[in-house]
């Protein structure tokens, strides 16, 4: 009888101790995968932009109507009557679509390799997160910095 007990015992402690390791592996996924930092449109956008899409979308050169250079022209629909970047909607937003589709005639950019998974998740999270602008840094107000000592 003793032997029977200690196996359930023994049996109930192993489950607790699963449960709990369940519980701890998914907060420890929530917290890695819940926690995004956040996206920097100066730091992390601009510069894939500036790469990847300013000699057709930018400046004098508005191919399909679409401009980057300026947040209003970024923002209005384009030749297609599309809007590019739809700020917190990225299901809706004509350049998600097109960076990430599959036919080479329809993704963007039209020459090369498609953008990095990197950069189109970054891309996304940025209009996921409502596709803040950044003000260039000459506009700025400058912000007091304590001297190293």
């Amino acid at each position: 009888m003793a032997v029977i007990n200690d196996q359930k015992y023994e049996n109930r402690h192993k489950m607790w101790y699963s449960l709990a390791g369940v519980i701890l592996l998914a907060g420890a996924v929530f917290l890695w995968y819940g926690h995004e930092e956040p996206v920097d449109y100066n730091t992390d956008i601009k510069p894939i932009l500036n790469e990847n899409c300013l000699a057709c979308h930018g400046g004098v050169k508005k191919n399909g109507k679409f401009s980057l250079l300026f947040k209003e022209e970024a923002f209005s629909p384009n030749e297609s009557g599309r809007r590019a970047i739809v700020p917190g909607e990225p299901g809706e937003s004509e350049m998600i679509r097109r960076i990430t589709h599959p036919d080479p005639d329809e993704r963007m950019p039209p020459e090369g390799d498609p953008l990095p998974e990197e950069q189109v998740a970054l891309i996304r999270n940025w209009i996921d997160k409502g596709a803040e602008w950044g003000t260039h840094w000459a506009y700025q107000q400058p912000q007091p910095v304590t001297p190293p000592d």
